[in-house]
């Protein structure tokens, strides 16, 4: 359905329900439309939710050269998992006070990139399991 560049079509294989724009399945490897056109879409799965992109004008590509992943189970479970060079814009940040009274009153805060804030939550797991392994095998050292 749709003109040479905006075909849109939907496919159905035994994992995942795939939704295209300019790119045909045709047994071993995806077939775009128009070569004027860049190539788009999204795929359900059981276990994740991906948006698909390809950019580089071939008739024909196997792999979606951009991709951003939404896992629904094993790790990362919450964050997006991208392939491809992608521009991360976006800041996360927090404000805070003290309003016990006027003479005591202190206001904070901080910002970082999601990028950045997704690494600290990756690497503050890494730490809490590298702790609890070692109280584990360590028990003794407990303080």
């Amino acid at each position: 359905m749709g003109v040479a560049g905006t075909h849109f079509r939907v496919y159905v294989d035994s994992d995942s329900l795939w939704f295209t724009l300019n790119a045909s399945w045709n047994g071993s490897a995806w077939a775009r439309d128009s070569t004027s056109w860049f190539c788009g879409g999204f795929r359900f799965s059981r276990s994740d939710f991906e948006f698909l992109h390809e950019d580089t004008f071939a008739a024909t590509f196997t792999t979606w050269n951009r991709t951003w992943i939404l896992p629904f189970r094993g790790t990362p479970n919450s964050a997006f998992v991208t392939t491809g060079a992608i521009e991360e814009i976006g800041r996360c940040g927090i404000e805070s006070h003290n309003t016990y009274n006027a003479t005591r009153n202190m206001a904070v805060g901080a910002t970082t990139s999601l990028r950045e804030l997704q690494r600290l939550l990756r690497d503050l797991d890494h730490e809490k399991q590298t702790a609890v392994q070692q109280a584990w095998l360590q028990p003794w050292r407990r303080s």
